[in-house]
């Protein structure tokens, strides 16, 4: 195998997805790295090897959707990590692999994250591009350990909470605060929505509005949500859902993302 280039400016940009489609798991990759990058949805390794010896720079990063156990049964994809030590390829693990079993595995040359993790895939691959990758082993618990201290940025705007749960609404709160915003908790037929928010957050404890007022942003918080669920919930009324548990950077990650594409298509209607 030839060896390519890793020009920063040749193909930055381009991030590979290797997996079955249509798969629930990749669409979700494919729209959360939408904004940030070019994502190519290629059906298995063979095919990327064949791009791989056709092309003259490394994409960004190769994405390989792990959703079964029988997925890590992929000779090739350990030998162009083998062949290719610069080339990045993380992992993405489906539910059905989550837990104790994740952690004896231990693939050489290749990262890998949850799927609940790809909210922040764009964060994540810009720390690979920028020469800091993430542990190959890395894990969730590693990965909060390891968190540096966020300031507080200046509030921006209003997050109207709805939850039925207080430990729910302090949570959220905290994480409407990193994002720059104050939290409001909206009980259940507590009259009308407060004005002039920004976003509105819902978890799977309080009743869904059948009737969707204004532009507004909408969040969902969902506990151990599948793939499919996030896709069947961002095409109805929400914009974004967010797995449960799930780290605060992960969240904040993903929310200020759509507040700047909220705040982009605002401008735009206005011009």
């Amino acid at each position: 195998m030839k060896r390519l280039s890793t020009h920063p400016t040749a193909a930055s940009r381009h991030v590979w997805i290797v997996g079955r489609s249509p798969s629930p798991l990749a669409k979700a990759v494919q729209a959360a790295i939408a904004t940030d990058g070019i994502a190519e949805l290629l059906p298995d390794w063979s095919t990327a090897a064949a791009r791989l010896e056709s092309e003259t720079h490394l994409p960004r990063a190769i994405l390989a959707m792990i959703e079964t156990p029988i997925d890590w049964q992929a000779p090739l994809m350990f030998e162009l990590a083998q062949r290719e030590p610069l080339l990045r390829i993380i992992a993405i693990e489906g539910p059905w692999l989550s837990g104790p079993a994740r952690r004896d595995r231990k693939p050489t040359g290749i990262s890998r994250i949850a799927w609940h993790q790809i909210t922040s895939i764009s964060r994540i691959l810009e720390e690979s591009h920028r020469g800091s990758p993430a542990s190959q082993l890395e894990t969730m618990t590693d990965r909060l350990v390891a968190q540096p201290l966020v300031k507080q940025p200046p509030m921006r705007g209003l997050a109207v909470v709805h939850t039925r749960s207080k430990i729910r609404f302090e949570m959220l709160a905290d994480i409407a605060a990193v994002c720059g915003l104050a939290a409001v908790w909206q009980l259940p037929r507590a009259g009308a929505v407060a004005s002039g928010q920004t976003i509105e957050f819902f978890d799977d404890t309080c009743d869904f509005p059948t009737k969707v007022a204004g532009n507004r942003s909408r969040v969902l918080f969902q506990s151990f949500s599948m793939p499919q669920d996030v896709e069947a919930a961002v095409a109805g009324m929400f914009q974004l859902v967010l797995p449960l548990p799930c780290l605060t950077s992960d969240a904040a990650s993903a929310i200020d993302r759509l507040l700047k594409q909220t705040s982009t298509k605002q401008r735009r209607e206005a011009a």
